[in-house]
């Protein structure tokens, strides 16, 4: 796995250089003056220039099958992903565990269907696949890195507290809005407020059983903090501590 992982890291780096020496290209590309100010405006226009003007029509007709090629095989692979993952991480495992084998043949094909659909309006809506590669950083960032760090890192992750903190991210993102999908903010948001931060943050999420290397729970290591301002704690039963065994009402911690 390690060399697998180490040689796949250096492909990642290799692979970058022929996008480089094409930007350099672009750049220093004698262009006309209307295509010269058509990149400046859009620098993303550079690749299809380059292959409409600077090289053979042969040339250019590989280079954008190979393009279309790379696209394609990423596409298909990611919504055949997604789509089984939705049948088997998220429906079987978190709502549905007795559910049927050829049930679930049927679901993914559905699941497929519907976020080929859903990429594809979005790649009618999105006109730039930076703005698009920036997004999806994004939600890895906020939504995913405080998934893989309780899984790696805490033994009391569990499912609820994983949905828990998706949900609470997700809400805590999209709150400030996004341009790209024309989402409007819903959250007061001050400006250079550093939302995805915190979203990230909250992504977090712990319960009694949360604990730093000496055994101090972590909402009393919230409390000390100096510069956090600890509002509410809630818990869905057992108390806030995990020590009463019955109905629990609203109280407040001591």
């Amino acid at each position: 796995v390690v060399f697998v992982g180490e040689r796949k890291g250096v492909l990642t780096i290799l692979f970058t250089v022929p996008p480089l020496l094409m930007g350099v290209a672009g750049l220093a590309y004698p262009w006309p003056a209307d295509v010269a100010a058509r990149l400046s405006a859009s620098p993303a226009d550079a690749m299809p220039m380059l292959f409409a003007r600077a090289v053979p029509p042969v040339i250019g007709l590989f280079g954008l099958a190979a393009i279309v090629g790379a696209v394609t095989s990423s596409f298909s692979s990611s919504i055949l992903s997604a789509g089984a993952m939705f049948a088997w991480n998220g429906l079987k495992r978190l709502v549905w565990p007795s559910l049927p084998v050829d049930w679930m043949v049927h679901i993914i094909r559905a699941a497929i269907l519907l976020l080929a659909a859903l990429a594809t309006v979005m790649a009618l809506r999105v006109r730039s696949v930076q703005a698009l590669w920036f997004f999806t950083s994004d939600l890895v960032f906020v939504l995913l890195l405080p998934q893989l760090l309780a899984a790696l890192f805490d033994r009391q992750a569990n499912r609820t507290g994983s949905m828990a903190a998706f949900t609470v991210s997700a809400v805590l993102r999209f709150g400030a809005g996004e341009p790209l999908l024309a989402l409007p903010a819903f959250l007061p948001y001050h400006e250079g407020f550093p939302f995805r931060t915190v979203a990230t943050a909250a992504g977090l999420v712990t319960n009694h059983t949360g604990q730093d290397r000496w055994r101090n729970p972590t909402i009393d290591l919230l409390r000390a903090a100096p510069d956090v301002q600890l509002v509410a704690l809630f818990s869905p039963e057992h108390g806030i501590r995990g020590e009463v065994d019955a109905h629990v009402g609203d109280s407040v911690d001591a």
